[in-house]
């Protein structure tokens, strides 16, 4: 697999777990995490996008995939800005969700005004 492939597959899983459509010329290569068990995320970051507008695509992914019997990837989407924010999320995430949300908490302005909107 190269970057592009990988590219592709994220504007796919994007599209499938959050009823986002992003062309996949327009995610930007932002991480690569280690997991506890040993496996690697390769992490894309997508255009920044109000959260109602996101909320109403997942909306819309959630009353499709019902209307179709399937039942939806993700059972919920949540905003958070922090890490600290990871622990009030409840339940299971990605062991890499921690990583990922302090990186955006220390990376300045840029990545704060991103995970607001």
């Amino acid at each position: 697999m190269d970057v592009e492939c990988l590219r592709r597959h994220a504007a796919l899983e994007l599209a499938e777990e959050a009823g986002r459509e992003v062309a996949s010329e327009n995610l930007e290569l932002w991480a690569v995490t280690r997991g506890g068990m040993g496996n690697v995320g390769v992490h894309f970051r997508a255009p920044a996008c109000p959260a109602d507008a996101l909320t109403k695509q997942y909306t819309q992914l959630v009353a499709a995939e019902s209307g179709q019997g399937r039942t939806p990837e993700l059972d919920r989407i949540a905003f958070i800005g922090s890490d600290a924010d990871v622990a009030g999320l409840g339940g299971r995430y990605a062991d890499f969700l921690p990583v990922l949300a302090a990186r955006h908490a220390v990376n300045g302005e840029t990545d704060q005004a991103c995970m607001r909107r």
